[in-house]
């Protein structure tokens, strides 16, 4: 996957992107969330890790790219709010599950834990450990 390639997954994946009509807007990390169909894929955090360690050393650089980081941060916030929280609209309406709600949690966590770890500077493979620990 190229750089170019990685932040464009991003971009599609936190519904920020400008192509609408493209599947990963309904699909997504975010787009699968609302409405939500009642199934997580897995593929999609995924292809999220895999999209942020295509750009690791951007996101380790002095400059960095702010679409990349709005997107990455997307994805984190809007799952919390949507799907994690207690009162966010999946659980409020009942419309997700308590296993799937851990899912989602650890998914936030492993994306937020990576871009910290990227961000304070550290090395691209203990950023990654944990994720590589268990894949």
């Amino acid at each position: 996957m190229t750089k170019q390639e990685a932040k464009r997954l991003l971009m599609l994946h936190s519904f920020m992107s400008e192509n609408i009509n493209h599947p990963k807007m309904e699909n997504g990390f975010i787009g699968s969330l609302r409405p939500f169909s009642g199934k997580l894929n897995e593929n999609n955090f995924h292809e999220v890790v895999k999209a942020i360690k295509t750009l690791s050393e951007e996101i380790r650089s002095e400059k960095i790219d702010r679409e990349i980081m709005a997107a990455i941060w997307n994805i984190c916030h809007l799952t919390k709010s949507w799907g994690t929280d207690d009162e966010g609209l999946l659980q409020r309406n009942n419309l997700i599950s308590k296993e799937q709600i851990l899912i989602l949690e650890n998914w936030v966590e492993k994306i937020s834990y990576i871009t910290m770890m990227l961000l304070n500077g550290c090395d691209i493979s203990t950023a990654f450990e944990f994720y590589d620990n268990e894949v």
